[in-house]
């Protein structure tokens, strides 16, 4: 676990749970859906190397099928990184940045990094990064380094702040 501090906030990242945020609080008030809640979507989790859903796991890409699997049946979303132990590659009281490697399920291969930064004018500052440099067979892009955005999950727990639960 790694916890990052500024002010009243405080953010707690598991880089044994997906590289998720587990905990985003202000005041003492959390401010993200809990484990206890819903053991697979909680928290603040990056969707990679795909966001959204898979129809049947199953896709075809310059001609090739492939075949995932089906993480919330009958379909794959989210991608695998979420499910992934990530790295620490640095972290400091504020800040830390977390990579994985993308590997088998997913074929085509590549890296995953997100970079964290708790301040008291943004609260949690996020940056999510993928890279493809080989696919599964250690093929080069030379190059053709193909840099990706990706979005993240964010499970809000609104109803707890406002007292509705």
């Amino acid at each position: 676990m790694i916890e990052l501090t500024a002010g009243a906030a405080r953010a707690v990242l598991d880089p044994t749970a997906g590289g998720r945020v587990l905990v985003l609080d202000v005041d003492d008030v959390s401010l993200l859906v809990t484990p206890e809640v819903d053991d697979h979507n909680h928290g603040i989790f990056p969707m990679a190397p795909w966001a959204g859903r898979i129809r049947h796991g199953a896709f075809t890409f310059e001609g090739e099928s492939y075949q995932l699997p089906c993480n919330k049946p009958p379909h794959a979303i989210h991608g695998t990184a979420r499910d992934c132990v990530w790295d620490v590659v640095a972290s400091d009281a504020t800040s830390a940045t977390v990579a994985v490697a993308l590997a088998d399920p997913w074929p085509f291969g590549g890296r995953v990094v997100q970079h964290f930064a708790l301040t008291l004018s943004e609260l949690l500052h996020a940056r999510l990064h993928g890279l493809a440099e080989e696919d599964t067979e250690g093929h080069t892009f030379g190059d053709e380094r193909r840099d990706v955005s990706l979005p993240r999950k964010r499970l809000l727990d609104c109803g707890k702040q406002l007292g509705r639960r």
